[in-house]
């Protein structure tokens, strides 16, 4: 997945983890939702690169959180400000 992203978008720093969010923190807007896809597969790298050219964040049900940039202050900022997010809500 990481490496199909940066050849298809240009990015240069791509975060992904394994973080499960709430839908609450999905509808606010700006975290672009994917069904779930088998871990690992050519399938999710691919359902990830589509979407990545609507939305820098993305939520992939089930599996966990893909960021990327083109640049590292970029990337790191898009975690952040989610995270802030998520902390405001407990």
């Amino acid at each position: 997945m990481h490496h199909l992203l940066r050849e298809r978008t240009g990015a240069a720093d791509i975060v992904h983890n394994h973080c499960i969010i709430d839908r609450e923190l999905e509808e606010e807007g700006d975290v672009l939702v994917l069904p779930p896809q088998e871990y690992g597969s050519v399938a999710l790298a691919e359902a990830v690169t589509e979407k990545a050219a609507k939305s820098q964040v993305m939520h992939v049900r089930r599996h966990g959180l893909v960021f990327w940039a083109t640049g590292y202050e970029e990337c790191r900022d898009l975690v952040e400000r989610l995270a802030r997010r998520a902390v405001r809500r407990r």
